[in-house]
């Protein structure tokens, strides 16, 4: 996974994504300069925005209430929860991880 995204996202590549980025910059400081007060809801479009753009090609979202925003926002928090540290058991309890498997 690691070396994938680094293929297509490295440096060599990044180039050709400077016009969707110049453009969600654009539109971020826009939509910014109207609504300062929800700028943790512009940041999360800002960034599915620019994922759905650059790995799908899909046109940017402008709506902070796009599903699609939604869903990448929830995914992100999800992940966080679930990879944070004390998440699980067997980190609290560490001799859990000799247990077999078909146990669980």
């Amino acid at each position: 996974m690691r070396r994938a995204a680094s293929d297509t996202l490295g440096k060599i590549n990044s180039e050709q994504f400077q016009d969707i980025q110049l453009f969600e910059a654009i539109l971020l400081a826009e939509q910014l300069a109207l609504q300062p007060k929800n700028w943790k809801q512009l940041l999360h479009r800002h960034s599915a925005s620019q994922i759905m753009s650059i790995l799908y090609g899909q046109p940017p979202l402008e709506s902070v209430h796009d599903p699609s925003v939604e869903n990448i926002v929830h995914f992100g928090l999800y992940l966080a929860r679930v990879l944070g540290h004390g998440a699980h058991l067997v980190e609290l309890i560490p001799w859990l991880r000799f247990i077999p498997s078909r146990y669980d």
